[in-house]
């Protein structure tokens, strides 16, 4: 049974028609995990990815277990469905107190935090915008290595789906429901320019 907390390989088809996987967190509730075909996960990058708020750094001896899994990020803002049928492994398990970190995150930015931690963490997404627009105009280094390499070259950013929706109204033809914190919206056009959504029925 897939289980929360452990990690698995989430294995699809890329848009170049070859195989990839890319390791997941699951953090969906275990019931869901035991009666549905879909889970709630988040993505795991290297260690040597860019600071966010959004961020848990997690250090080699904080799985219970471990296949293949060392040091690395967890990008608690990459919350996605998953379909259970494609997921392998699992490959490790985070320890309890790192998942309740990966759990804070996931709240703070769907923007359900306690006022104060939600304030916070708007605060520090602020922040990171400000210094990035500062340092990069609209660019996005994605690692210190290339901060410190082209610390002036701005970056064009690559095509990104961001999740700010949840819902689409088809009799009124428009995404009603929103899902991240205005900070993050915010914080994404001053990164990124202005970000048009194409209502899809």
């Amino acid at each position: 049974m897939i289980k929360r907390g452990c990690v698995y390989w989430d294995v699809f088809t890329s848009s170049k028609g070859t195989p990839k996987r890319v390791p997941v967190l699951i953090v969906s509730n275990d019931a869901n995990n035991a009666h549905s075909g879909f889970v709630n996960t988040v993505r795991l990058a290297a260690s040597a990815i860019a600071p966010h708020p959004s961020h848990v750094e997690v250090p080699a001896d904080a799985w219970l277990f471990s296949k293949e899994i060392t040091d690395c990020v967890i990008r608690c803002e990459t919350v996605s469905v998953t379909k259970a049928s494609d997921l392998y492994g699992p490959i490790a398990q985070i320890r309890p107190e790192y998942m309740e970190q990966v759990q804070r995150k996931i709240t703070a930015h769907l923007g359900m935090a306690p006022r104060q931690e939600q304030t916070d963490f708007e605060a520090a997404y602020e922040n990171m915008a400000a210094e990035r627009q500062t340092n990069y105009g609209y660019s996005a280094a994605r690692s210190p290595q290339a901060r410190q390499t082209f610390p002036q070259t701005p970056v064009m950013p690559r095509p990104y789906t961001y999740r700010h929706y949840v819902d689409y109204d088809h009799q009124d033809s428009q995404i009603v429901t929103r899902v991240a914190p205005d900070a993050f919206n915010d914080s994404i056009t001053r990164m990124y320019g202005p970000v048009e959504m194409e209502a899809k029925p």
